[in-house]
């Protein structure tokens, strides 16, 4: 009976989307800005049908008009994340060694799980503050100079993601 009620519940958690990750857009047009776009669609080639959470209200705005298109948020520097989780696997071996050699009295077993669970956490806490602090702004993308066929491509790539 107990499994009847915890499959549902680890399915819904499983297939959940969490807000943090949908994806929103600044749009700027020739006449006015657009700051949390949650949805685009593409109409017929000619425009986009926007809905932008922050007024509450879907817009429709001709491609040609479209000046640029910035991603809104930061992402993590795949680098500082990479050095970020070497760092702290190697301080998390550090403390682990330290720790072991203050346990020299105990079986080898327990003083090699020491090492590398220090080793272990500490690559997991390196690994999310260096993905969690150092992040780089998305960049913006400038419709000015492109051709129409080359926005519409474009937009139709952002559409099908």
């Amino acid at each position: 009976m107990k499994k009847l009620f915890t499959i549902p519940i680890l399915f819904a958690l499983a297939f959940s989307q969490n807000k943090s990750n949908q994806i929103s857009y600044t749009i700027e047009t020739t006449s006015a800005k657009y700051y949390l776009i949650d949805s685009i669609e593409l109409i017929n080639n000619e425009a986009i049908k926007v809905y932008d959470s922050g007024l509450r209200n879907s817009f429709t705005i001709p491609i040609d008009e479209v000046k640029t298109l910035r991603q809104n948020g930061k992402r993590p520097n795949e680098l500082i994340t990479l050095v970020g989780t070497a760092a702290g696997g190697y301080c998390g071996y550090i403390v682990g060694f330290i720790t072991a050699l203050i346990l020299l009295d105990y079986e080898s077993r327990v003083v090699d799980i020491v090492i590398i669970s220090g080793l272990g956490g500490g690559a997991i806490l390196g690994n999310k503050i260096g993905s969690s602090i150092f992040k780089r702004r998305y960049k913006v993308i400038e419709f000015e100079s492109w051709t129409l066929d080359k926005k519409i491509n474009y937009l139709k790539s952002i559409v099908n993601q």
